[in-house]
């Protein structure tokens, strides 16, 4: 069954003004929930009377007030360089403190996620779901980009007030590098700046979608912007005009789209892709990404900081089954897409391991190895299961070599005989039990703790049947253990983690209450869609 939860309810809040005395720094401290209480009932459909929708746009000025749409939304302190979460459930600017913060659209639930420096100027934040990357500028006027978690919490062994991006444009030079644009779409990250040389600024991109990753100069420019799914990139030109390029066919000119623009900054992509804003001396104006004899419309009579809301789906996937056997199934099936054939290597995207165990005595997370946990009900090998091994795994040759072979994890108690037909199979069978080590923090300084792949898993937690197979389905990301209804400290990781979780897995019996009121708080403006026992779709 398909809903839409955004068809069914719209929550009207009212915009109100948070104090400043409750503001606290992610992971450090309670964000102030303003009215986004506990329930869930924060997440937004409309605010002002506006209705919360794909392309919307927010214009933030650096005071306290921001416009959405013809709304008009009051801060508790300056908002600058404000940018939409992907889904829309929180904004991204920055404070009147100079720190990198995140809240509600409606001004609530405030998160700061660096530190105060007056030694440095911080700006242009962009959002990568789990990361906000932003530059910031030294009093030695160099520059670098960096990147601080969304939510707050650890990602991998990073620290949680932000590092510098990973990348280098190479010997020779400059250390000036500025306006950073990461494509939302694109997983791993694609990220385009503008870097400064004496000879005037340049277009760069950091690429992640490579073997090793890369950067490179792209074009002579400068305030680039990428389109969500990172295909096309917007710039200003050297004669101050805009152009959009679009990268995949390397037309790196590009096509100009403005014919005398007026100093044009802070360039956004409208979600369908057909219009780019920008930010003039005294107006914000929109323009056709396709150029022709189109001109530019008025978005505002007053300059400022255009971001359209791309409006990025939810997804709340309830997976129930009725016996252990066939919910490890259900797990499975939501987790891996069908293959025709076991081929590892670069690019391959089907499942490599699976565990077995016996329903009766599900393993520990120490002895689980790969996201796929199998659970028999008897001494023989399932029918079913060896149909599940044989979807995800695909054809496998007998004679194959070990590495050429999925590797299949037997646990304690399953018989030698069912070990003897996975072997006769083609698998490469093991008992012997792998060191991994899970952490029940949601927020511990952890790889464990990453939200890579943006999937929450939740599971009843005195469940040990939805624990075992919950457990490797999120492989190193977090996994909400509930024990009735939801804590404190889970209700605030979730608020923090909005803008950063897209999908929320239930395995097992989660009541549906509980199920809604999580994905509730993690969902932006459109909600989110059920799916009960999803499937993963096809391998790309």
């Amino acid at each position: 069954m398909r809903s839409n939860w955004a068809r069914r309810r719209t929550v009207r809040l009212a915009v109100m003004t948070a104090s400043l005395a409750l503001l606290a720094a992610a992971c450090r401290g309670e964000p102030d929930p303003g009215p986004s209480g506990p329930n869930g009932d924060g997440v937004l459909g409309e605010i002002g009377g506006v209705e919360l929708v794909a392309g919307i746009v927010l214009i933030s000025d650096g005071t306290e007030r921001v416009s959405i749409g013809d709304a008009s939304v009051t801060f508790p302190g300056p908002v600058t360089d404000a940018v939409w979460s992907p889904d829309g459930s929180r904004i991204a600017y920055v404070d009147g403190d100079g720190n990198i913060a995140t809240a509600r659209p409606d001004g609530s639930d405030i998160l700061v996620l660096t530190e105060t420096d007056s030694s440095v100027v911080r700006s242009r934040p962009t959002w990568s779901r789990q990361l906000i990357i932003y530059a910031e500028k030294k009093d030695d006027d160099t520059s670098a980009l960096r990147s601080v978690p969304t939510n707050g919490c650890p990602l991998g062994r990073g620290p949680v007030t932000g590092e510098d991006w990973p990348m280098e444009t190479g010997d020779g030079t400059s250390y000036v590098d500025l306006a950073p644009s990461a494509s939302t779409a694109e997983r791993p990250l694609r990220i385009a700046f503008q870097h400064d040389e004496p000879g005037g600024p340049e277009i760069w991109v950091n690429d992640s979608n490579q073997r090793v990753p890369e950067t490179y100069k792209l074009v002579d420019g400068s305030e680039p912007a990428l389109s969500l799914d990172g295909q096309k990139l917007a710039y200003v030109g050297r004669d101050g005009d805009i152009y959009v390029a679009a990268l995949l066919t390397g037309e790196v000119a590009g096509t100009q789209v403005t014919d005398g623009a007026q100093h044009p900054t802070r360039l956004a992509w409208s979600p369908d892709g057909q219009h780019i804003a920008y930010a003039t001396e005294d107006s914000v104006q929109q323009v056709s990404a396709t150029g022709g004899a189109s001109a530019p419309t008025t978005l505002a009579p007053t300059t400022g900081v255009p971001s359209y809301l791309s409006g990025s789906e939810n997804f709340l996937f309830p997976v129930t089954a009725a016996d252990p056997t066939a919910l490890s199934i259900a797990a499975s099936q939501a987790r891996w897409a069908s293959v025709a054939s076991y081929f590892p290597g670069q690019g391959y995207e089907g499942a490599y391991y699976a565990t077995i165990a016996l329903a009766e005595q599900p393993p520990a997370a120490t002895a689980i190895f790969g996201p796929t946990l199998l659970l028999a009900e008897s001494d023989e090998l399932d029918p079913r299961i060896t149909a599940e091994l044989r979807r995800i795994f695909g054809s496998v040759e007998p004679d194959a070599e070990d590495w050429a072979k999925p590797t299949v994890l037997v646990a304690e108690g399953v018989s030698s005989a069912v070990v003897d037909e996975l072997t006769a199979s083609g698998y490469l069978v093991s008992r012997e039990p792998p060191q991994e080590v899970y952490s029940n923090d949601l927020c511990a300084a952890s790889d464990n703790r990453s939200l890579l792949e943006q999937r929450l898993v939740v599971v009843d937690g005195n469940d040990p049947v939805s624990v075992g197979i919950g457990r490797p389905f999120a492989v190193n990301g977090p996994v909400l253990q509930l024990d009735g209804a939801l804590t404190e400290e889970q209700i605030t990781w979730l608020r923090q983690s909005a803008g950063v979780v897209e999908s929320v897995y239930a395995i097992g019996p989660v009541p549906d209450e509980v199920q809604q009121q999580i994905a509730e708080l993690v969902a932006g403006p459109l909600g989110y869609t059920t799916t009960h026992n999803p499937l993963a779709p096809p391998l790309s």
